[in-house]
């Protein structure tokens, strides 16, 4: 296989869970311009192929059986309950907060209205919460 000078090789480096081991096919589209791909293992054992500018981008960490798990821990994160009735994820719709950042800072003992869980709970003058007073 003939491979140009200018091919910046993956080879035993890790992106997320995969870990490239060779260079695969690469495919040349009529406009000449050529896509690479990469064979890849992933830490569950999957090999699979996979372009090269998805690897570097970050856009495929991993295969479909790893993003599964991941997302079904996401789910059971948004489902935690934080003890008065709500979830992480109503907590995080509540304060406009990306669920996973809620729900790390409630592993790490957050107290709630620091979280931002309840408008206007937070201390008078601490800045924090949605009704601040001057």
């Amino acid at each position: 296989m003939k491979v140009r000078a200018d091919l910046i090789d993956l080879t035993g480096a890790r992106f997320g869970k995969w870990t490239v081991r060779r260079l695969g096919d690469i495919h040349y589209s009529p406009s000449g311009g050529a896509q690479r791909y990469w064979v890849v293992r992933c830490d569950c054992g999957v090999v699979a192929k996979v372009q090269g500018r998805l690897l570097r981008s970050g856009n495929s960490a991993g295969c479909r059986a790893c993003g599964r798990a991941s997302m079904a821990a996401k789910n059971l994160a948004s489902s935690r309950d934080v003890g008065d009735g709500r979830t992480i994820a109503s907590i995080a719709r509540a304060c406009s907060l990306k669920l996973t950042t809620v729900d790390k800072r409630f592993r790490r003992g957050w107290p709630l209205w620091l979280l931002g869980a309840a408008p206007g709970s937070a201390p008078h003058g601490t800045g924090f919460g949605r009704d601040v007073r001057k």
